[in-house]
């Protein structure tokens, strides 16, 4: 019998897609729950519908565990299995889902573990983010439009990008296990190092900190100089400019718009968002 690796992470890729659906049905379900107040048979009807996803979620978590377990007995990664094993048991600590409340988001600590072995075994195969990452993909647009949340829990006021970028990597690695920071891109001119990176979904993230008219002015072509520095990397392929702003310097709408004239790569996603700081030798 054959063991064919591509043929092994499609599969369980599929199953990994249909558990994020029904997380991300979960969130969507107990958001709606936390902002309406639902009479008495609408709540019944919810909680059964609520019951069916988290059934759902256990059946795929149940498979992709089995399928990394013949993986793990195939290959003969004993010493993988082993920590595999351990891992599995904190999980068993924790309900199907978990509720992550400094920005929001609910989550499978499970799934979590298991994308974290199977990006194990799979480390060796090049695979170009598609439409299986869709549901993680919101999963990360969702916190990194909730940086602000994040800034406003950790009760912080941000004077730099720093600040921003150490609070929201505190988070995300909850959420995405193999997110690093501030890694090295090495170019024949220079090294560049992006603020944020999630190794299994091939994102890089840039943060911008905005707090003045000139800044908001100025930022721009700093984006496009990593718009260049970044190009032709084959394990970072999509990138996110989060722009935080301390005021309305500018919209979103605005920021697509500048980079659409620009001509910014597709591959650039410009985030805007609004939230408390500033600089501090502006304050002085």
């Amino acid at each position: 019998m054959n063991f064919e690796i591509h043929i092994f992470k499609d599969n369980i890729d599929s199953d990994i897609s249909n558990a994020n659906e029904y997380v991300d049905r979960l969130h969507d379900s107990k958001m709606d729950a936390l902002v309406s107040q639902l009479e008495e048979p609408e709540l019944t009807l919810h909680e059964e519908e609520e019951k069916h996803n988290e059934t759902q979620l256990e059946y795929y978590l149940q498979s992709i565990e089995l399928k990394l377990t013949f993986a793990f007995d195939y290959l003969k990664l004993e010493k993988l299995y082993q920590n595999f094993q351990v891992d599995l048991k904190k999980s068993d600590n924790s309900d199907i889902i978990s509720y992550y409340p400094y920005i929001g988001v609910i989550y499978s600590p499970k799934l979590t573990i298991l994308r974290q072995y199977l990006n194990a075994i799979t480390s060796v195969i090049s695979q170009p983010v598609n439409e299986k990452n869709d549901v993680e993909i919101r999963l990360l647009e969702r916190v990194l439009k909730g940086t602000p949340k994040i800034i406003h829990d950790n009760k912080l006021n941000p004077e730099n990008e720093n600040d921003i970028q150490k609070a929201v990597y505190n988070q995300l690695i909850h959420i995405f296990p193999d997110t690093v920071r501030e890694f090295t891109l090495p170019n024949i001119a220079k090294n560049y190092k992006p603020d944020l990176g999630i190794r299994s979904l091939k994102i890089a993230i840039e943060y911008k900190f905005v707090d003045s008219e000139l800044e908001a002015k100025k930022f721009s072509g700093e984006i496009f100089e990593d718009v260049h520095a970044y190009d032709g990397f084959e394990d970072w392929n999509v990138f996110y400019a989060v722009i935080y702003m301390t005021e309305a310097f500018m919209t979103q709408d605005q920021l697509e718009m500048e980079f659409k004239i620009s001509k910014v790569p597709k591959n650039w996603k410009p985030i805007i968002v609004y939230g408390k700081g500033g600089r501090k030798n502006k304050k002085q």
